[in-house]
């Protein structure tokens, strides 16, 4: 029988291998808490140890956070700290590699989820630079440079008013073109670019040196503010130490950024994006890209088509019937409860079927408008063509026509072949022509 490995022993054999036994060792095939080199925590055998040592003598232990090791949470608090700073994983339990974990960033307060794929990711920068991705949605939105190039222009402006936005003084000897500068003041000789991954390409580069060399020869000092390695406020102090917060003055409403804290408070409410879209002022697409990318997330109220509540109206207005969900209101109509949704995301032309549909919560609330009636492009007459130019029939409205044609939106389709009259649409529905466009075409 071979001999039992002793506590020091095993204690030796770890620390050859590159760990550090931290707890009571047990056997060669039960995992123990140990130590790598740089830090981290695992329950490895030392069985497996020697192993995969053996089989390769340069390994390191590359996975710190996987379902099998207890330590994983601890592992990922230890690598934020590390790599992003005051940054906590607020989860108890490591379930895999891509599931959401909940990081609270300890500078502002802000909660937020990404995967651990996706917060040990790295993004090149440059040749031999790279950064981590997943960072606070609030300090360090999407679009970066909209907010600080705003931000430090504003400011500029607000306590230098000579200052010049988009100076136009650099002209490249070559092109002719002139190469704007974000921020320049010619009283204190300042010139300042606000760059972003862009400005990562190695052509971008080449014209950023230029550009330093045109204003570091007339004497200016150059900065240029990479907006990944600072906040809004850190921006802004590089310049003016004594302000020590962002400003009320500066105007941020043209920017692509959302308030990711309001956003997700409606969500949690049951709010859909499109009434968000529609409360807050913002675009759709841009709220669902938050959503998208993992900067916001659904909640359980998060309302579904199959569950919002919706009030059916005539085109005057006048009321019709409550429908406790989408689904019921279009089984109820024979209409697809996906029409009825999508014409719920247009803003106050919620029309759809020859109705009028209003969220519940809007009618309550008089949240909506009942639109002015327009005239129906299909009641004009036309007339039908067959395919050498003989008239075959003439009718007083295109809806009259359609009704000879059993086919659906065939009122559209003639709508359309009698508008394009200078083309000779052929089809087995025949030449519509209204009749004006006609006697223009004989002449």
């Amino acid at each position: 029988m071979s001999k039992r490995t002793t506590q020091k022993e095993a204690e030796r054999l770890y620390r050859q291998n590159g760990f550090i036994l931290m707890g009571e060792y047990k056997s060669r095939r039960i995992g123990s808490k140990c130590e790598d080199s740089n830090g981290f925590l695992h329950s490895k055998s030392l069985g497996n140890i020697i192993k995969t040592v053996n089989n390769n003598p340069n390994h390191t232990c590359k996975y710190i956070a996987y379902v099998e090791n207890p330590y994983s949470i601890h592992n990922i608090n230890r690598w934020l700290k590390i790599n992003k700073g005051n940054y906590r994983c607020l989860n108890e339990q490591f379930i895999s590699s891509n599931d959401m974990l909940d990081i609270i960033h300890d500078d502002c307060g802000t909660t937020f989820q990404a995967s651990w794929n996706r917060l040990s990711q790295r993004e090149k920068r440059s040749e031999d630079i790279y950064r981590h991705s997943a960072r606070c949605p609030f300090c360090f939105p999407k679009y970066y440079e909209s907010m600080h190039a705003t931000a430090l222009k504003d400011v500029w402006v607000h306590e230098y008013p000579d200052t010049i936005v988009e100076d136009k003084s650099y002209v490249h000897p070559i092109t002719k073109r002139v190469r704007p500068t974000d921020i320049v003041n010619h009283s204190q000789k300042v010139a300042i670019e606000i760059q972003s991954r862009f400005h990562d390409n190695p052509e971008t580069q080449i014209r950023d040196k230029e550009k330093k060399q045109f204003w570091t020869n007339k004497g200016y000092k150059f900065y240029a503010i990479d907006h990944r390695d600072y906040t809004i406020l850190e921006a802004i102090q590089i310049f003016f130490p004594y302000i020590m917060k962002i400003p009320d003055y500066i105007n941020f409403s043209f920017s692509n950024r959302i308030n990711l804290f309001i956003v997700q408070d409606m969500i949690n409410e049951g709010k859909s994006v499109s009434k968000i879209a529609r409360i807050m002022g913002y675009e759709s697409g841009t709220i669902y890209q938050a959503l998208r990318t993992k900067k916001l997330y659904y909640s359980e109220k998060y309302p579904t088509c199959a569950s919002t509540p919706v009030v059916q109206l005539d085109l005057d207005g006048s009321f019709i019937a409550s429908h406790k969900s989408l689904a019921i209101a279009g089984a109820y109509n024979g209409i697809s409860s996906s029409s009825i949704a999508y014409c719920l995301k247009k803003d106050y032309t919620n029309i759809c079927c020859g109705y009028l549909w209003v969220e519940r919560e809007d009618y309550e609330n008089g949240n909506y408008i009942v639109p002015t009636p327009e005239v129906d492009k299909f009641m004009i007459p036309v007339d039908k063509y067959d395919r050498y130019g003989n008239l075959l029939c003439s009718f007083s409205t295109i809806r009259e026509a359609a009704n000879t044609i059993t086919t659906p939106y065939y009122s559209t389709k003639i709508y359309k072949n009698a508008k394009e009259y200078d083309k000779d649409i052929n089809s087995n529905m025949g030449i519509w022509r209204f009749p004006d466009t006609q006697n223009k075409k004989a002449s």
